[in-house]
């Protein structure tokens, strides 16, 4: 089964992240180890369900993994759908700007999101400056069917991506 945008928010959270697993298998298939190379480290309401666990997003600044490898760190928010939400932009931009002030003093960090189109699909790579252009040179917001938390429209733009 396949969760769509229009399926109410528990009817999302029960079914596989199709993203999710793929990103799995692209690491193993990497020959990185969970938790020597990699971790998941995204809030995720089907792992960590507790009640009210949304509001977990809104509040700390997370990717939904963490790569580790060849002396540079990479901040990965993994997506199997074209939509972005405009408050997952805002989260990629503010780790980039964080990561700006860290790397020159520590490592190489890398902010990114991978879109996997199906669950064997290879990984499109994007990297955070890439994705600001693609996201300023859309005009148009879309709206989910669903408000957020306080009422407002949850606001996306569609990714151009093959």
């Amino acid at each position: 089964r396949m969760s769509k945008y229009t399926n109410t928010y528990e009817e999302r959270q029960s079914v596989d992240d199709m993203a999710d697993l793929a990103m799995q298998n692209h690491l193993k298939q990497s020959n990185l180890s969970e938790n020597v190379h990699w971790c998941k480290v995204g809030p995720d309401a089907k792992t960590n369900y507790v009640p009210l666990f949304w509001l977990v997003s809104q509040i700390i600044l997370c990717p939904d993994y963490v790569v580790s490898t060849n002396d540079k760190l990479y901040l990965i928010e993994v997506k199997g759908t074209k939509k972005l939400k405009l408050n997952d932009y805002e989260k990629l931009r503010e780790m980039y700007t964080k990561a700006i002030d860290l790397q020159n003093q520590i490592v190489k960090i890398e902010v990114a999101l991978m879109y996997f189109s199906h669950p064997n699909a290879k990984p499109i790579w994007i990297s955070f400056k890439k994705l600001e252009e693609m996201w300023n040179s859309i005009d148009k917001f879309e709206e989910y069917p669903e408000k957020d938390f306080a009422g407002k429209p949850k606001l996306y733009k569609v990714l151009p991506l093959v």
